[in-house]
């Protein structure tokens, strides 16, 4: 029933007892049957009650623990007084039916209930016709990935597919001893089959193992194919090995290119915040700091990140120009030289690295140059160098 019809039925049975004078166990009892059925369930009768269900709505209203006979007891004078219907629970397990007196409930309209329970509405109740994100939505097929994306984004194989035809054709070539194999262990030979196969190696090649003659007295010819192939075939076979050696080259090829890509960011932020004279000087004190210069971007970025992390509050120039100085000066603290005698100056590897950085010639130091990719070293020259002192070979590529 709807909660404001329970709310008049418990005034009314209120009203009823009051002018009886309940008291001790009654009073509880009938406060408790009021808190049960009409202010919690909105209901009137209850066909599975326990009276330990009443003597714990007592306890929670303050009151003290009666006993089941004193529960019943009281139901029963109730019953008598017509303010509720009680019919005890008869046998083991069984259970009590406790209602509100039908004089209570005339004009409340009460809803009909199937036999676990819930209501019964004659038809259903639509609340919205407006479409709802809770309906099922079209299977619409994924959106296609390029082929480039999905070769980033997938892992390294780590198998390949297996065809049971293949099993089968190493079933059919294991000798005697492997043909007479019980339904569970020929079982888990299959097992062991289909690993080696989707590994990568071929049916020929795990037969030409399990074949090899047997020794004397085996026991478990399937734990001896076991240790054959766990000691003989070990990693990949050459069916998964190349589809490998491919996913790692790309690997290698995609790290290499974000890092490269990621040098040259860094090296446009620094050749922005600085000049020529700032780099090169960088250059120096980065080949007494770190050692031989190899690759001068990478060794001109790596200065300029320990500029940032030794001085985090000046601009990039600055710290680089700071940084520099101060590796410089502790260089020839400790050497005890002056700055113009230092060995690090007369290093060639330093001299190119700087010029391959600042793009001033090699030979003259004043004209910006062109790399010149046919040298060992790819280094800037410009064209009067260049000119005077190529080889002839060379000169030619140049005219033509």
């Amino acid at each position: 029933m709807l909660k404001s019809d329970a709310r008049r039925v418990v005034s009314r049975v209120q009203a009823q007892a009051a002018g009886m004078g309940l008291r001790g166990a009654r009073r509880a009892v009938l406060a408790a049957v009021l808190e049960l059925l009409p202010a919690r369930h909105s209901r009137v009768t209850d066909d599975a009650v326990r009276l330990y269900q009443l003597a714990d709505l007592i306890v929670e209203a303050g009151g003290r623990r009666y006993c089941d006979k004193t529960i019943g007891r009281a139901l029963a004078s109730l019953a008598v007084d017509e303010l509720v219907t009680y019919v005890p629970a008869r046998g083991r397990g069984n259970r009590a039916l406790v209602a509100i007196h039908a004089r209570f409930v005339d004009d409340v309209e009460v809803l009909q209930r199937d036999e676990t329970g819930r209501v019964i509405v004659p038809k259903t109740v639509t609340f919205s016709e407006a479409p709802s994100s809770y309906r099922p939505k079209a299977n619409y097929p994924p959106t296609p990935r390029s082929t480039e994306d999905q070769a980033a984004s997938d892992s390294r194989p780590t198998g390949v597919e297996i065809h049971p035809a293949e099993v089968r054709e190493v079933f059919a070539g294991l000798p005697e001893a492997y043909q007479d194999l019980g339904t569970r262990t020929r079982w888990r030979l299959g097992g062991l089959i289909r690993r080696q196969l989707g590994r990568g190696w071929r049916p020929d090649q795990i037969i030409a193992i399990l074949a090899a003659p047997l020794p004397g007295g085996v026991k478990s010819p399937l734990h001896l194919a076991m240790w054959r192939l766990a000691k003989n075939q070990t990693g990949s076979g050459p069916r998964l090995a190349p589809l490998q050696q491919a996913w790692d080259t790309a690997a290698a090829e995609t790290a290499r290119r974000r890092s490269d890509l990621a040098v040259e960011d860094s090296l446009a932020s620094v050749t922005a915040a600085t000049t020529p004279d700032q780099r090169g000087h960088a250059l120096r004190a980065a080949a007494v700091q770190f050692g031989a210069i190899t690759n001068p971007k990478t060794a001109l970025v790596a200065a300029a990140r320990a500029a940032a992390r030794r001085f985090p509050n000046h601009t990039q120039g600055t710290a680089l120009q700071r940084w520099a100085d101060s590796v410089l000066e502790d260089h020839c603290a400790a050497a005890a030289e002056p700055m113009e005698q230092l060995p690090v100056l007369a290093n060639l590897g330093v001299e190119l690295a700087i010029s391959t950085v600042t793009g001033h010639c090699v030979n003259c130091q004043c004209t910006p140059g062109t790399l010149r990719a046919e040298l060992p070293i790819p280094v800037p020259v410009c064209d009067d160098c260049w000119a005077a002192h190529a080889e002839p070979e060379f000169e030619e590529d140049y005219a033509a």
